[in-house]
């Protein structure tokens, strides 16, 4: 069986006409726009999605806070949820609501990498070992 995903929120914002914030990133169609995010959700299911992932990835206190946003983050949190979970309700078949969570620690920033990466082995990344040698696997978490 195959489960097809939605594709990227923040890339897909962007190509609606939301400006790119490096300091928000997709939070601010959360506080500016939420009909977009409902909109790019209603267009991933139409296109297929059996699954729909919230708008959440930088609705958190710690990444709001530097912005006078902090305490926003619960009812941004919240509101990502909220408009997943109505898209999907208003499905004629079922669709599924995945939360998104953001990296632990820092996100798409080379710079603060440089600090994590000299403390950090292959063997603390968990890395599969195939061939006798260590292989780093695709996508986030800064890379290798």
């Amino acid at each position: 069986m195959t489960t097809l995903l939605d594709g990227g929120m923040g890339q897909e914002l962007i190509n609606r006409g939301a400006p790119r914030s490096a300091e928000l990133w997709s939070a601010w169609a959360m506080i500016e726009d939420p009909g977009l995010v409902t909109a790019v959700h209603l267009d991933y299911v139409e296109a297929g999605a059996a699954v729909i992932t919230t708008n959440s990835y930088s609705t958190f206190a710690d990444r709001l806070a530097p912005h006078g946003l902090g305490d926003h983050a619960e009812k941004l949190t919240r509101l990502a949820g909220h408009l997943a979970r109505e898209v999907a309700n208003s499905a004629d078949r079922d669709v599924r609501v995945a939360g998104c969570l953001p990296p632990l620690r820092h996100s798409y920033n080379p710079v603060s990498y440089t600090h994590l990466r000299a403390h950090e082995t292959r063997e603390d990344r968990g890395w599969p070992v195939v061939g006798g040698k260590k292989r780093g696997g695709g996508g986030g978490g800064g890379g290798g």
